[in-house]
């Protein structure tokens, strides 16, 4: 009876683990680059952009990112001027973009940045496992 019970624990320690691993590379952020920005063309449908940034985007309205406009770094483009765009944005580790779509779904407008959020829990959870 001992060994029943000392295998069902086991087994339930494994599902557990598990889980959290599935859990924490679901969660992981897009690898989201330069060479994403490049590849992006006014003009591209939704669906051709999330197949070159991987899915869906991250949200609706730009959050932790500093946004810069084509002039560079000296540009920050203004967060109410990025909200009231018909604009999604896509979020990585370090680098991120926010598209901005005309009224038939086309791609009008890119503006790329660097992330500045603070690292969530998650994030730094990754970091300390090496993922």
């Amino acid at each position: 009876m001992k060994r029943k019970h000392l295998l069902l624990m086991i087994s339930c320690l494994a599902a557990l683990l598990l889980a959290g691993y599935a859990t924490l590379r679901l969660t992981m952020p897009r690898t989201i680059d330069e060479e994403n920005f490049q590849a992006i063309n006014k003009g591209m449908t939704e669906k051709e952009v999330e197949a070159i940034l991987g899915g869906a985007c991250s949200s609706h309205a730009p959050l932790g990112c500093l946004y810069f406009s084509e002039g560079g770094w000296g540009n920050l483009v203004d967060w109410e001027f990025l909200r009231n765009r018909n604009g999604k944005e896509w979020t990585g580790k370090t680098f991120c973009l926010f598209i901005c779509f005309n009224e038939i779904g086309r791609v009008e407008e890119i503006y790329s940045g660097h992330v500045f959020q603070s690292e969530s829990f998650l994030a730094k959870f990754r970091n300390w496992l090496g993922m």
